[in-house]
């Protein structure tokens, strides 16, 4: 098979790091080329993945090597990931090859977050049905492209994400470096420092979690614009020997596998990507009720005013809504105070770990890469 697959970067978050596990795990027989706009940070892959260099980084130029290669029938599938590439997968015609979107996220309500989502929404409506497949992270995900946007149903399929589970749990065993002090009971969580995440509303919850014990530790591992946001949040709390602001790590498994619990809030996700890596590292989890996988992820369905305590950890209401802030810090001390419930959790998870590996993913993928050449 000759695949093309598009996606603006592979740094920086949750999606990239998807693809670039899929594009290690395809076959080594296919032929691989993967089309960038940021070429500055890239994965070392296989000898039959190649990064091509169209010598710019417009939009304009992405999108005339999309035209030229489908006209030249360069390529069988033309796997796009993200709004950007979607949409220039779309336009660029489709003399040749299958079109195959991916969606990383529950898109209607990550619209409402963009100044002209309406505008983006519009463009979806229009244009998405057009593609051969849609392949989307979770169930809610996929019903979001069917009831809100109205794709057909047979091209809308559901691949939950997967981690390297074999290496999450060899790296979890490194000590941290670069001085990270530990405390007690020590949260940890990951991600992009965004409004989606809601980690100022973390930050506010360990404030609460500090009258009780003092020595708490909030530790924030990734990087964004809401940086200096939340540094001056930390300091008009009074949390500057709490919480922690990490930056990105080569090893976050490291850190986060010393950690007594994971800390997940955000207002919707696409999957829940962070939470996957807490399960296969071995500590408890607490995550938000929020749109997206969690209710996959949690073997959960219904919605709850309270916190309720779970086999696979504590899931709690929206941490943005009322009380939001105290529930999710008694969650945390529910998981400190409780190490034996802890402990379970923990044992519990790890037993589903091939529910959500890498080569679960994969096969999956290759399935579906596989059938829509036949179409």
């Amino acid at each position: 098979m000759r695949l093309l697959v598009m996606i603006p970067k592979l740094s920086g978050g949750g999606a990239e790091k998807i693809v670039c596990n899929l594009l290690k795990s395809f076959p080594s027989h296919w032929d691989i080329d993967v089309l960038l706009r940021d070429r500055s940070q890239c994965c070392e892959f296989p000898e039959n993945v190649h990064v091509l260099d169209i010598k710019s980084e417009s939009a304009l130029s992405y999108f005339h090597y999309l035209k030229r290669s489908k006209k030249k029938s360069v390529y069988d599938v033309y796997l796009s990931h993200m709004a950007f590439t979607n949409f220039m997968n779309l336009i660029s015609g489709r003399k040749s090859g299958k079109r195959v979107l991916t969606i990383h996220n529950v898109t209607s309500i990550q619209m409402k977050t963009y100044k002209i989502g309406f505008l983006y929404n519009l463009v979806i409506k229009l244009l998405y049905n057009r593609a051969d497949y849609i392949v989307t992270v979770g169930e809610d995900s996929r019903n979001d492209m069917i009831t809100y946007y109205g794709i057909a149903p047979e091209k809308v399929v559901a691949i939950p994400n997967g981690v390297d589970v074999d290496s999450i749990q060899v790296c979890r065993m490194e000590m941290p470096k670069d001085g990270i002090i530990f405390g007690a009971p020590v949260v940890c969580s990951i991600g992009r420092y965004t409004f989606q995440k809601r980690f100022d509303y973390l930050i506010r919850s360990i404030k609460s979690v500090k009258d009780k014990y003092d020595s708490v530790k909030l530790i924030l591992i990734g990087e964004g614009e809401l940086r200096e946001q939340y540094e001056q949040l930390i300091k008009e709390l009074g949390l500057e020997n709490n919480v922690v602001l990490a930056g990105w790590h080569e090893n976050p498994y490291s850190i986060l596998g010393h950690a007594d619990m994971f800390a997940f809030c955000p207002d919707f996700e696409g999957f829940g990507l962070a939470l996957c890596e807490a399960f296969v590292c071995g500590i408890p989890c607490i995550t938000t009720n929020h749109p997206g996988g969690i209710q996959e992820l949690m073997q959960f369905s219904g919605n709850s005013s309270e916190n309720v305590i779970l086999d696979t950890g504590i899931l709690t209401p929206p941490i943005s809504g009322e009380n939001g802030i105290e529930q999710f810090a008694e969650a945390i001390i529910y998981m400190h105070e409780h190490p034996e419930y802890a402990k379970k959790c923990v044992e519990y998870n790890l037993r589903r770990c091939d529910e959500f590996s890498l080569k679960t993913m994969s096969e999956k993928w290759i399935e579906i890469l596989n059938k829509v050449t036949t179409l």
